[in-house]
């Protein structure tokens, strides 16, 4: 199965990064950063959050993605542009898409935050945005 750039699925079981507290959700929407082929070992992604007041005082940190027809979210919601998550691949279901354009704009918005504050996989992740 392939995966695209940009494709948001539901991540079970997350432990987040900046905590090491499991989601007390127990599930999160989660965008993909990079296209994924049949042979790839791994997975990086963002997580989405749809609690809008964390983007108010880290504008910086979070992208604002709006719910589109487009895209699919359920809701308007905010992508951490603070952690990358890595994991194997599994089989995933696409629940919603950002486009190529605003992709971009993630791109962008992320490398200019990493530049800054690098996550310990935004190495790997830059080499393969270029």
């Amino acid at each position: 199965m392939k995966y695209n750039k940009g494709d948001i699925f539901t991540k079970y079981g997350l432990v987040f990064k900046d905590n090491d507290e499991p989601d007390p959700k127990g599930k999160r929407p989660v965008m993909l950063m990079l296209t994924v082929s049949e042979d790839s070992k791994y997975f990086y992604y963002l997580t989405l959050t749809s609690q809008l007041d964390h983007y108010v005082l880290h504008k910086d940190s979070y992208y604002l993605a709006k719910k589109t027809p487009e895209n699919h979210l359920m809701k308007t919601s905010l992508i951490n542009l603070q952690s990358i998550y890595k994991e194997p691949v599994q089989r995933k279901s696409t629940i919603a898409f950002i486009p190529p354009n605003e992709y971009e704009k993630i791109i962008i918005k992320f490398t200019n935050w990493q530049n800054k504050h690098p996550d310990e996989y935004y190495g790997e992740v830059s080499r393969m945005l270029s």
